[in-house]
């Protein structure tokens, strides 16, 4: 997947809650894109953590050519219908 599909879906207003699909068939839920970050090759997903915290969080790095797809979730986790816009 090319990383302008997928800040299409991270960066849509508003913010509709995605699914990554792995080569590895892990799925990554994300919920919140305060979160995420864009790399030149990856995706950096971060877990927010309390405001004034010194720990932390924790966090993890995707490449884009091993996410084979992005599904819209609705906000329970369950699978929504999927808006194409491209």
């Amino acid at each position: 997947m090319t990383s302008e599909n997928v800040r299409q879906e991270i960066e849509r207003h508003p913010f509709v809650p995605v699914r990554l699909h792995l080569a590895s068939g892990k799925e990554i839920d994300i919920h919140d894109s305060a979160g995420v970050w864009f790399q030149r090759n990856a995706l950096l997903l971060t877990d927010r953590i309390p405001a004034g915290s010194d720990e932390v969080g924790r966090y993890e790095v995707v490449a884009f050519d091993l996410i084979e797809r992005i599904e819209q979730i609705n906000g329970n986790g369950d699978k929504g219908k999927k808006k194409r816009h491209r």
